[in-house]
């Protein structure tokens, strides 16, 4: 891409949509005599509805959507208007669905893995880490799996039957 010209991040899959037409996009950019990328939202006809400020931006959903400042750094989530409101304290962020956050937290150290948790809409854990992928909950359930077991669980994080 040129300078300036607004791109699709490669992140973002083309059935991911975002509430109410804000749409995550990426630029080149100038800063201080280098070609960086920085990403915002725009709506569907290319108007830029937040700045591109942030290194990686994922759809909104249920009015948030996660942000990272900068590649290799903690995410959080911000409001439509652009401001923070889940601190960026997780290595991974993900869509909000049924009021609950997928967010991964990094592992304490090589012997271990990243975990995903899932948390409400203050950023406050509803269920803890533990898992080695996530699913976002559909009807009260969510597939998760750790390290090689798949099952699925309800919002009190107990296990239950899956359904298709």
């Amino acid at each position: 891409p040129q300078i300036g010209e607004h791109y699709k991040p490669f992140w973002i899959n083309d059935e991911d949509f975002s509430d109410n037409g804000f749409e995550p996009f990426c630029m080149q950019m100038k800063d201080g005599g280098k070609t960086v990328e920085k990403c915002g939202y725009q709506d569907s006809k290319g108007k830029i509805l937040i700045n591109p400020t942030f290194a990686r931006t994922y759809i909104f959903s249920e009015g948030l959507a996660g942000v990272c400042q900068k590649i290799e750094k903690l995410c959080g989530y911000i409001k439509k208007k652009g401001e923070l409101v889940i601190k960026a304290n997780y290595q991974l962020v993900g869509n909000f669905s049924e009021g609950l956050g997928i967010v991964t937290i990094g592992a304490a150290d090589a012997s271990d893995y990243d975990k995903n948790g899932y948390i409400n809409k203050k950023g406050e854990f509803v269920i803890k880490p533990q898992y080695s992928d996530s699913e976002p909950f559909k009807n009260g359930i969510a597939k998760v799996r750790i390290r090689n077991l798949s099952f699925c669980i309800n919002k009190k994080d107990k296990e239950v039957k899956c359904v298709d």
